[in-house]
């Protein structure tokens, strides 16, 4: 999740210094408080302090305390995602979900918007990938953005084509399908 992340929250690098090699705040794409390296908003207490989670971020940033901003921050959305999946989607257990189930209800958490999209996160939780790929758009600005394409690739194609997979392998597991007539119908 984390190179994902990195990709679609400033893979054009904005805010980076190449001569100094530290990061900057820039203004946000989806307005309001500048970001800082990897989609980090910059809150109202942060501007005031001058520091993210301890690091001091106004005279920039190295790309090691970037990265370390990215996973306090990637650990903190999940421990939201996790509480907000517990308190609105029982029996759902967080711990029982797949390592991709809980990225991708963290990413929506990341952005601010798992609360809003109950129909995405019902199809994440029941692994119900065509309705996934049906639902996830993240738009800014009323624009969708280009990480749908990406997050399709990385998430939701594989698990697809997974059970794709997975009807194909029970298809040779049947004994009403036997190894001739796969060969009878262009298999192998």
């Amino acid at each position: 999740m984390r190179d994902f992340l990195k990709r679609v929250e400033n893979g054009v690098g904005k805010g980076w210094d190449t001569d100094t090699r530290l990061w900057s705040p820039h203004t946000s794409y989806e307005e309001g408080t500048d970001t800082l390296a990897f989609g980090h908003k910059l809150t109202k207490d942060e501007i005031n302090s001058g520091s993210i989670h301890g690091i001091p971020y106004k005279k920039g940033i190295t790309m090691e305390q970037a990265n370390q901003i990215l996973d306090i921050d990637i650990d903190v959305h999940k421990v939201r995602a996790s509480a907000f999946i517990t308190k609105h989607h029982s029996p759902y257990n967080w711990e029982g979900l797949s390592t991709k189930q809980q990225d991708m209800l963290t990413l929506y958490e990341f952005n601010g918007v798992l609360s809003k999209f109950k129909k995405y996160r019902t199809a994440v939780l029941s692994s119900d990938w065509d309705t996934v790929a049906a639902e996830y758009k993240v738009y800014s600005g009323g624009k969708p953005l280009g990480r749908n394409k990406e997050f399709y690739q990385k998430y939701i194609s594989p698990e697809l084509n997974k059970a794709s997979g997975l009807w194909i392998l029970s298809l040779f597991n049947s004994a009403s399908i036997r190894l001739k007539q796969f060969k009878d119908l262009g298999g192998y």
